[in-house]
């Protein structure tokens, strides 16, 4: 007696990094296309139609629809970051009064996300860095950064303008209100921060 039937079969097309939702962290995945497949005595003989595809997580068995890869994974946050910070600081160098202390500021910024960053870089940077995408990254970074997170950055980009001057000059400061905006903060949140960092820069 022949046994008839169908039968769902999954096809792994590809594998890679994605950042599981549910996790919440970067896992390894497959992308597996689901087929149907007519069977005789349950083995898959005719393929019938293709069903969709779907993004398995191999931590959490989880399925996904495709479009959760189009999400970065931790780790290219951390490198756009880095790329946005370096870009940031070169900006504020760019448009004020560089100092010493200013380049001081940049370098041990910088290398807290570039751990090999130093002066010569610096001065690199600040002759041939293309930072026409820093906006675009602070507004990236905006939707992971918590609201810590984003004064923190701030306050070690004024830094990087205040240098030893004691103040900002206005270029720097509509600049530095430009990245505040960016971060996603308010123009009260920014002026507090700059404020705090003003008050900062002139006691140390």
């Amino acid at each position: 007696m022949l046994i008839l039937g169908m039968r769902v079969i999954f096809r792994t097309l590809s594998t890679g990094v994605f950042h599981c939702p549910r996790e919440g962290a970067d896992r390894n995945y497959r992308l597996r296309r689901a087929q149907q497949f007519f069977t005789i005595f349950f083995l898959p003989i005719i393929p019938l139609k293709k069903l969709g595809t779907v993004v398995e997580c191999d931590g959490c068995k989880a399925q996904f629809d495709e479009r959760v890869l189009a999400a970065p994974t931790a780790a290219q946050k951390s490198d756009n970051l880095a790329g946005t910070v370096r870009s940031a600081v070169v900006s504020v160098l760019r448009t004020g009064a560089t100092t010493p202390i200013g380049r001081e500021q940049a370098v041990r910024t910088v290398s807290g996300y570039v751990p090999s960053y130093d002066d010569n870089q610096l001065t690199s940077d600040l002759s041939d860095l293309d930072v026409s995408e820093m906006r675009d990254g602070l507004r990236s970074a905006s939707t992971f950064l918590d609201d810590h997170g984003k004064e923190g950055l701030l306050t070690r980009f004024a830094l990087v303008g205040l240098g030893d001057k004691g103040f900002f000059t206005d270029a720097e400061r509509a600049l530095l209100a430009e990245m505040g905006t960016d971060l996603g903060m308010t123009a009260t949140h920014s002026r507090g921060v700059l404020d705090v960092a003003l008050e900062q820069g002139r006691k140390s």
